[in-house]
């Protein structure tokens, strides 16, 4: 995409890719018998494609804003994915020119940056109450699923994140 239309679309897409999020993960609960609570994380994925071309300040902002509308949408409780996604966007900002393009490098940053997120949210949740833990139940139930589920989606949408976010090459950030 170019310079304008990636400053343009990226809330569409980040907006879009939320409410996708929402959907698959209610479908795979819905598939699992409540077995397992597979979360799908579309968003975090383009949120890490994302930061090879757009400014942190921009990224910050923009998953600022979806956080808020994520929280108000499914959970009920403003601040948890507000906190939660910008840290995310300011973290993959930060070390994305360290990281050298491969998919590898790329699909190992995702493992990390899902697992922060899993656990950045069940802190927030654990501070204020709203969740009980059992180490095991999050392990075995949530984080496993989850990791394998959005590591084979990564694999299915690398090719279209990347054009989509990157374009032919990576020339310099966008800033706001």
């Amino acid at each position: 995409m170019k310079k304008n239309q990636l400053l343009i679309f990226t809330p569409l897409i980040f907006f879009l890719l939320f409410l996708i999020d929402g959907q698959l993960s209610a479908l795979l609960k819905v598939w699992s018998n409540g077995n397992a609570l597979t979360t799908s994380h579309l968003l975090i994925i383009a949120i890490i494609f994302s930061t090879k071309r757009l400014s942190m300040r921009y990224l910050v902002i923009t998953t600022f804003i979806i956080g808020i509308l994520m929280d108000s949408y499914f959970i009920g409780v403003l601040g948890i994915n507000a906190v939660a996604l910008p840290l995310i966007a300011y973290f993959a900002t930060s070390i994305s020119d360290a990281i050298h393009e491969n998919p590898v490098t790329e699909f190992f940053s995702l493992i990390i940056f899902i697992t922060g997120y899993e656990i950045a949210i069940l802190i927030i949740q654990l501070i204020f109450n709203l969740a009980n833990f059992e180490f095991v139940s999050f392990i075995g139930k949530l984080l496993a699923p989850t990791l394998l589920f959005n590591g084979l989606i990564f694999l299915l949408i690398y090719r279209p994140f990347r054009f989509i976010f990157w374009g032919k090459s990576i020339k310099k950030k966008l800033e706001l």
